[in-house]
């Protein structure tokens, strides 16, 4: 009988362990990845999206969401060795992404997009060898989609700040971010970083026009209403009266 009752007892807990695991596969779902991530809570977001990708292996939405979730919580960590653990996680859930569907664009802008934060996070001088990899990612990207405006606003600053010799050009920066812009005029990330672009070369007029043109759209996630924020900072230091 001791041994009927602790099988029952087992079979009682596998029970319960396995109504709580479908009950967190039920809720998990992209759109709701997509909910908490616009909310800028990226730890629920990286929980919800790897529910999916465990659940659903060849889910590539879900791969190269995971990993853009993982390269914007390592944005927001102080701690230089946990920032640069999650920026890798995000690398290598784009790279899944890319296994699952390689002509998928996304795939290959978040690769882009987490090696290059990476690189950023590092320093210029100790990620050269991420250079190419950044570059070839970003062209992949634009490849299988040429109206990413994304991939030609990272593209732009991997112009803009690699060296000549590993293969940068400066003088493709602003095409490419006019292009961008010309894609996406209400991206509030394009104004911003094309702005600080502009006044880092002493280009002030072209700059407050970017500015003027961010402060009047209205943000809608998290990220959108910092960089908006930032923004508008940077008008008020450099135009305002």
């Amino acid at each position: 009988m001791k041994d009927i009752y602790h099988v029952l007892v087992r079979c009682r807990y596998q029970l319960c362990f396995l109504s709580f695991a479908l009950s967190s596969l039920a809720w998990a779902s992209v759109p709701l990845g997509d909910y908490y991530f616009n909310q800028g809570d990226y730890l629920q977001a990286i929980e919800n999206y790897k529910l999916i990708t465990e659940s659903s292996p060849n889910n590539v939405e879900a791969a190269y969401k995971l990993a853009k979730a993982y390269t914007y919580y390592a944005g927001t960590l102080s701690d230089t060795k946990e920032a640069e653990a999650n920026y890798q996680l995000g690398a290598d859930y784009a790279r899944k992404a890319i296994a699952i569907q390689e002509r998928e664009p996304e795939a290959h802008m978040e690769l882009a997009r987490a090696l290059g934060r990476l690189a950023q996070y590092r320093g210029v001088l100790q990620s050269l060898g991420l250079a190419g990899e950044v570059k070839k990612a970003l062209e992949r990207a634009l490849e299988l989609d040429p109206n990413h405006d994304g991939a030609m606003h990272a593209l732009a600053l991997y112009h803009d700040e690699v060296p000549f010799l590993v293969g940068g050009r400066a003088g493709e920066s602003i095409p490419l971010f006019e292009k961008a812009i010309a894609i996406a005029p209400d991206s509030i990330i394009h104004r911003l970083e094309f702005a600080e672009l502009l006044l880092k070369r002493n280009m002030k007029d072209e700059a407050k026009a970017q500015l003027e043109a961010l402060i009047a759209l209205t943000p809608e996630t998290a990220s959108q209403r910092q960089d908006f924020d930032k923004g508008q900072a940077i008008y008020q230091a450099n135009f305002g009266e």
